[in-house]
């Protein structure tokens, strides 16, 4: 239940306890509305901790997460076209998610993607994740690999 919910439970067990007067045969409403209360007390504190717990794992996620790098900056080629650039982009980007869970990273995708469409090696992403797959992740930097 959320932080609301346990609220509503209190102001609920609250109305029982103190405001309601009517009695039930059989039953202590007072009492009950104690217990419920203190239900919704112990609710709420249970609540809070979670919620502080897991804001507090997500923080220390985000200061443990590495960066995304940005486009790799080297060299403007002039013999690379902007619509091949374009392309390159293109198919990096397409290629970005299943590359990344092969280990790859973002820099040497945008490397391949350079060096795959300066090659001329084919237009769909299909082709270019295998022909990367067969470059490897470590392969030797690809002098004048620029997107940007």
């Amino acid at each position: 239940m959320g932080l609301g919910a346990w609220i509503f439970v209190i102001v609920l067990g609250a109305v029982l306890a103190f405001a309601v007067t009517a009695q039930v045969a059989g039953i202590d409403v007072q009492t009950l509305g104690v217990i419920v209360l203190l239900g919704g007390v112990g609710g709420l504190a249970v609540s809070l901790w979670r919620t502080t717990r897991r804001q507090a794992a997500t923080a220390r996620t985000m200061r443990t997460r590495p960066l995304r790098a940005g486009w790799v900056k080297r060299r403007r080629r002039p013999d690379m076209p902007a619509a091949q650039r374009q392309e390159a982009r293109r198919l990096a980007g397409e290629a970005r998610l299943f590359l990344e869970a092969e280990r790859y990273t973002e820099g040497r995708i945008e490397e391949l993607a350079v060096e795959f469409v300066r090659r001329g090696g084919g237009r769909t992403r299909d082709e270019f994740v295998a022909w990367a797959l067969a470059q490897g992740q470590y392969g030797p930097e690809i002098p004048g690999a620029d997107l940007g």
